[in-house]
């Protein structure tokens, strides 16, 4: 997280535009990035699965890849099966990805079905 807000400082302080790339289908969507600092949010930690809760959270910038091989061994499965594994899991979270109140520090969790 820190790297993050080095970034927006940075942006702010040189007056560069910045631009956040995203995993779906919004990508590509901000208009040229020429002369942009492009910052692409991915935490190093592990997706969590609660077998019995049927859920899975998932760190910011994971995709389906990243989710299936995690749910699978349980019997369990990521919203619209396994298709498309380099799009990105926020997208179907409830209210499309909306950030948490609880904070940076929380961690998305998205039903995973049978």
């Amino acid at each position: 997280m820190r790297e993050i807000a080095d970034a927006v400082t940075t942006a702010r302080r040189t007056r560069v535009p910045l631009r956040i790339s995203t995993t779906g289908h919004a990508k590509g969507r901000t208009g040229p990035l020429a002369g942009s600092l492009l910052v692409r949010p991915v935490l190093d930690a592990p997706v969590r699965v609660d077998p019995h809760a049927r859920t899975a959270g998932v760190p910011a910038g994971r995709t389906r890849g990243d989710v299936l091989p995690e749910v699978l061994p349980h019997g369990l499965t990521a919203p619209h099966g396994s298709s498309s594994p380099t799009v990105g899991v926020i997208g179907y979270l409830p209210g499309g990805g909306s950030a948490s109140p609880a904070g940076a520090s929380a961690s998305p969790r998205t039903s995973c079905g049978r």
